[in-house]
């Protein structure tokens, strides 16, 4: 099955830990993929121009959102463009882009029902995540340190979509806020967006199965004759994909551990070394310490920039298909 007409190379190429094909020919699931791909580019750099963008940067910006790549022609990235419509646009566009494409390509070519999003439990986990940590970040920095309510949800808003989906776009400078919303926000890097999407990270979908694993596990603790399996789409989940989610994350947080030893042989700070190995595996960009979101990784020495670029790489193809 894996061999034929390519599919063992469309399991090894698509992020996460199963690969769905939409047509019977992989060949047709990519062209379907590519067309969702450009119709959505095409869309955002309406709306951006629409938004007061020019030409040229909105289809740069439209470019590198839905690629969660989160480059910008600005300096300031999207904070120099003092437009919250334009940032309120890119907030649901980055969503957008960490949702699975298979999902997308089901509302486009099935009818246009916008419910078959919230029948997978995959995307149900990474709205409500999303959510979740927006009301919570925005709480915890306008009691702390009040402001515009407007602006402490519209800032809070864009960086954890920015951070979760792995874009790296910035229009605020989080080092300000409270340590509780930069661990979220750290915690967040680590995850990342859908599998089947352009993010990075662990992926929503393993999160989601490791959390619905150790429910079940303490169910079965509680009720040693329990039968219970974990279940996905409302298919059950084998436990040879289960043991190859654990060991993938258990992979990714050694990788983590080591990068962060060998960064730390030359940075002196543990917060940037720490920082800077999540935010690389992570393809996200900004991370913490001296390579915060108003910084950038030039001062860094030389080894450190290769054991980084090593992590990018891993982290882009996924640690298992190098």
């Amino acid at each position: 099955y894996l061999d034929i007409g390519g599919m063992s190379i469309f399991q090894a190429e698509v992020p996460g830990p199963t690969a769905e094909k939409l047509t019977p020919r992989i060949q047709d699931t990519a062209k379907f993929l590519w067309f969702v791909y450009f119709l959505f580019t095409v869309i955002l750099s309406a709306f951006l121009w629409s938004a007061g963008m020019t030409v040229f940067d909105a289809i740069n910006h439209s470019f590198t959102t839905m690629s969660t790549g989160g480059f910008s022609t600005n300096n300031s990235s999207i904070a120099g463009f003092y437009s919250p419509m334009i940032e309120w646009i890119l907030i649901i566009f980055m969503v957008i882009a960490g949702i699975n494409f298979a999902l997308h390509y089901r509302y486009l070519f099935k009818g246009l029902k916008f419910k078959s999003y919230f029948e997978d439990s995959e995307f149900i986990f990474y709205i409500a995540l999303i959510a979740s940590s927006i009301f919570t970040v925005s709480a915890v920095i306008w009691l702390k340190q009040g402001g515009s309510f407007e602006q402490v949800i519209r800032d809070a808003s864009f960086t954890i979509v920015s951070i979760m989906t792995t874009t790296g776009f910035g229009t605020a400078d989080y080092l300000l806020w409270p340590v509780f919303c930069q661990l979220v926000l750290l915690f967040l890097m680590m995850i990342g967006g859908s599998a089947g999407s352009t993010s990075g990270g662990v992926k929503t979908v393993r999160a989601m199965l490791v959390v619905k694993y150790m429910y079940t596990e303490m169910l079965k603790l509680l009720h040693p004759t329990l039968i219970r399996t974990v279940k996905i789409r409302t298919v059950t989940v084998e436990r040879n994909v289960l043991s190859s989610i654990l060991s993938f994350i258990f992979l990714y947080l050694a990788v983590m551990g080591i990068s962060i030893l060998l960064v730390s042989l030359e940075t002196d700070d543990m917060v940037t070394a720490i920082g800077s190995v999540v935010a690389s595996l992570g393809n996200i960009g900004p991370g913490f310490g001296t390579v915060g979101p108003t910084s950038n990784y030039a001062h860094l020495g030389h080894f450190t920039k290769w054991i980084l670029s090593i992590d990018m790489a891993m982290g882009r193809l996924e640690i298992l298909t190098i």
